[in-house]
C-alpha cells in the first residue's frame, strides 16, 4: 500500500520477540525496543522516509510494524493515518486469533485430563482386582496348609487396596499438568509395590523424580504379571540414574513374553494366555509413565523371563540406594 523497500513485522509474547517477519535483514531493533518500552504508539525515523507502529488491542502489545523507504515520504502524515487503521484491525484479528488457540489449548488439557481420571478408574478397578485375587489365592492356601504366613498376606493386600483406593482419590484431583506432580523416592515406592507379594525380591539402586501416586500401580502391575502370568518366583529390580535418567530394569525369571506378543502388551485390552484379567494393566502403566514423559518398553531377561524397562527424567542427581 505504501509501496515500501521493507517491511518488518515484529510478533511479541508477554513483551518478548517471538516471531520476525521480514522483506530483507534490514531492521531498525534498538528503535523498535525503545518503541516496545514506550507509551507511544509509534515512531517516525530520522530519514524520515519510514515509521514503525504499535498493533494493539486493549493495552495488549501484539507486535510492531517497521516499514522503511515509503515511496512518497511527503504522503508520510496520509501513510500514518492509514496504518493506524490497519494496526488497530490487525490487534483485533490477532487478539482474536490468541483467545482461539488458547481455548483450544484449554480444550487439549481436558482431554488429557478426562484421560488420565478413566486411566485412574482403570487402575482402581485392575488393581483391586489382583488384590483380590492374592487374597483369595492365600484364603485357599490357609485353608489347605493352615500356615498363619499367608494371614500376613491377606492383611497386606486388603490394606493395599485400602491405600489404592485413597491414593487413587487423590490422582483423580490431580491434573495433568506438571507443576503438580511432586518429588517422590522410586525405591519407596517399589518396595511399597512389593510388600504384598510372596516372591523373592532383590532391590537395588534409586532416585527421585517428579510423579504422582500412579507410579506405584505401575511397579505392582509389572510385579503382579511377572508372578500370576509369568509363574516368576524371583524379581530383581535395578534402580539407576545416569545422565539425568532414572531406569528401572524390572527382571524375573518367568516363562518370558513370547516375540509375537512384545508389540502388543501395552495395547488396551489386550490380553494373552489362560491367567489373562483385563487386559488393562499395563496399558495403564504406559499411559501413566508417558504422562510423566517418560518411556517404557519390554524386553527378554537374559537367562529366563521377562525385563521391563522404564525411563523417566531424574529430578537430582540421587545416587544414595538407602533412604
Amino acid at each position: 500500500m505504501f509501496a515500501p523497500k521493507n517491511v518488518v513485522y515484529h510478533s511479541f509474547y508477554e513483551d518478548e520477540v517471538e516471531v520476525q517477519y521480514c522483506k530483507s535483514f534490514e531492521t531498525k531493533h534498538g528503535v523498535i525496543m525503545k518503541l516496545r518500552d514506550s507509551d507511544e504508539s509509534y515512531v517516525v525515523f530520522d530519514t524520515e522516509d519510514g515509521f514503525a507502529i504499535k498493533v494493539l488491542m486493549a493495552d495488549t502489545l501484539f507486535g510492531i510494524i517497521e516499514v522503511h523507504g515509503i515511496a512518497f515520504p511527503e504522503n508520510l502524515d496520509e501513510y500514518l493515518s492509514v496504518a493506524f487503521d490497519l494496526a488497530k484491525a490487525s490487534g483485533l484479528a490477532i487478539s482474536n486469533i490468541r483467545r482461539y488457540h488458547e481455548v483450544f489449548r484449554s480444550k487439549e488439557e481436558q482431554v488429557k485430563l478426562t484421560e488420565m481420571l478413566r486411566n485412574t478408574n482403570r487402575i482402581l478397578r485392575h488393581d483391586i482386582a489382583n488384590d483380590l485375587q492374592v487374597i483369595m489365592g492365600a484364603l485357599d492356601l490357609l485353608e489347605e496348609k493352615g500356615d498363619e504366613k499367608f494371614i500376613s498376606m491377606i492383611r497386606k493386600a486388603s490394606q493395599k487396596s485400602a491405600s489404592l483406593i485413597k491414593d487413587v482419590k487423590e490422582i483423580d484431583q490431580v491434573s495433568v499438568v506438571d507443576e503438580q506432580l511432586k518429588l517422590l523416592n522410586v525405591k519407596n515406592l517399589v518396595d511399597n509395590a512389593i510388600s504384598a507379594h510372596a516372591a523373592k525380591f532383590n532391590v537395588t539402586g534409586n532416585c527421585l523424580v517428579m510423579a504422582d501416586n500412579a507410579l506405584a500401580s505401575v511397579f505392582d502391575n509389572i510385579v503382579s504379571n511377572a508372578l500370576v502370568h509369568g509363574n516368576a518366583s524371583k524379581v530383581d529390580i535395578e534402580i539407576l540414574n545416569q545422565n539425568g535418567i532414572c531406569e528401572i530394569l524390572i527382571a524375573d525369571n518367568g516363562i518370558g513374553i513370547p516375540d509375537a506378543v512384545k508389540s502388543r502388551v501395552f495395547d488396551e485390552g489386550y490380553k494373552y494366555g489362560k491367567t489373562g484379567n483385563t487386559g488393562f494393566g499395563l496399558y495403564i502403566a504406559k499411559k501413566t509413565v508417558e504422562r510423566y514423559g517418560g518411556s517404557i518398553r519390554v524386553e527378554d531377561n537374559k537367562l529366563s523371563g521377562a525385563k521391563f524397562v522404564i525411563e523417566l527424567d531424574a529430578a537430582s542427581d540421587y545416587k544414595k540406594e538407602d533412604e
